[in-house]
């Protein structure tokens, strides 16, 4: 093993080198898996804060942007009508109205609720600082008064005042710290000036939550529709039977599980997995072709010393075993600053991008280290092929 560590340590600016070249390769690798995965592993956990078991949403809409067609919302009484076995199955069912504003450098997703469904959506989460919005339900009380019993009513009817105390927001935790934001700041979304009045604990679905009535309202969207659709079953019911009888009721919609959004997210997002995983494979073959290269040169450089150790009685065996341990030892080596530099490359993503979530996991260390381990044992064969095939009488006479 000393003797290996000398043979490295002979050229150390190149020793340097190849495992600095390995630990990029193993960073990259650590970083992209944890980033995508972590990511979405993120998403999925704040969609479990739903107090719903079923998705409702139309077949033309994107799950991930949610753009596409809106839904009436006098499919809801549909929902309701639904039974199982001549028994109502379904306890509630509430809307959800989709936008998107600019926040801390990135689009967020704006959910448009209910005044009376926030706690379906935000579950155990608390607001921690401010209070919900529309707490009087004074704008749903307007609506509901200009439409008198009717689908619609006329946008213009609502006077910029009116409007303006129902234009509220409730963001958590996380954006609020990325963003710097706190209670009473303003926020652009849709052309308007929305106040946050509430922060509510991190790992809501949205990261914004806004007024149903209001996001209707200024887009335009004045008769009752919805992007998607929340359903709460009756204790009892089984949700994969709820899930069937909801979907053969309403042929035109897509009826899914909330537990099932992972699969549907990793279904939708693959290519953006597949790429992070492609990029990585590259840069690990090409830190270990690195190390191919090292080994080999250093092998074509100790020619005389191989013939002398093969012509002292050193076997086939030991000759290949001390190629291969400098190649292991390198590979340790670039394992070891990969991990380090895998940390230092999550803490700068973090402090540049704060709501993306760089989750590294012992199974990513784990499944570096054994890329790490098997391309250094791949990369040293044809050095040690090499150094066996290594002839002494030959090589002793090259002057």
């Amino acid at each position: 093993m000393w003797l290996c560590l000398a043979n490295i340590l002979q050229r150390k600016l190149r020793a340097a080198l190849s495992v600095l070249a390995v630990g990029i390769g193993i960073a990259m690798l650590i970083v992209l898996v944890s980033l995508s995965r972590g990511s979405i592993a993120e998403v999925v956990q704040r969609w479990s804060s739903i107090e719903a078991q079923l998705w409702i949403f139309p077949r033309s809409v994107d799950v991930i942007t949610a753009k596409g067609d809106y839904i009436d919302d006098r499919v809801m009484e549909q929902i309701r009508a639904v039974k199982v076995n001549d028994e109502p199955i379904v306890s509630q069912v509430f809307g959800v109205f989709k936008a998107s504003l600019q926040m801390a450098g990135q689009e967020q997703s704006v959910w448009g609720i209910d005044p009376d469904e926030l706690s379906a959506v935000t579950g155990k989460h608390k607001i921690v600082t401010g209070r919900a919005f529309d707490a009087d339900r004074y704008f749903k009380k307007l609506v509901a008064e200009k439409r008198r019993g009717r689908r619609d009513y006329n946008p213009d009817s609502i006077s910029e005042g009116e409007l303006a105390r129902g234009l509220e927001l409730i963001i958590d935790q996380r954006l609020a710290e990325a963003a710097g934001a706190k209670t009473g700041d303003t926020v652009a979304m849709l052309g308007k000036e929305f106040r946050i009045v509430g922060i509510i604990q991190t790992g809501v679905p949205a990261r914004v939550l806004a007024p149903l009535e209001v996001i209707r309202c200024i887009k335009g969207v004045t008769r009752a529709r919805s992007t998607f659709y929340f359903v709460k079953i009756r204790k009892g019911v089984e949700s994969v039977a709820a899930q069937e009888a909801i979907a053969q009721a309403l042929p035109s919609l897509r009826v899914e599980r909330t537990g099932a959004f992972a699969s549907i997210l990793g279904e939708s997002v693959a290519i953006a997995i597949i790429i992070p995983d492609v990029i990585c494979g590259i840069s690990v073959v090409v830190s270990f072709l690195f190390i191919l290269l090292t080994v080999y040169t250093m092998v074509l450089e100790r020619t005389k010393e191989i013939a002398i150790l093969r012509s002292l009685g050193a076997s086939s065996g030991f000759i290949c075993r001390q190629v291969v341990f400098e190649s292991l030892l390198i590979s340790i080596g670039g394992i070891a600053a990969g991990t380090g530099l895998a940390y230092a490359g999550k803490a700068v993503i973090e402090s540049i991008w704060p709501l993306l979530t760089v989750n590294i996991r012992v199974q990513w260390l784990g499944l570096a280290m054994v890329v790490g381990l098997a391309g250094g044992l791949l990369s040293s064969q044809i050095p040690a092929w090499l150094a066996v095939r290594t002839d002494p009488l030959t090589a002793l006479n090259v002057e």
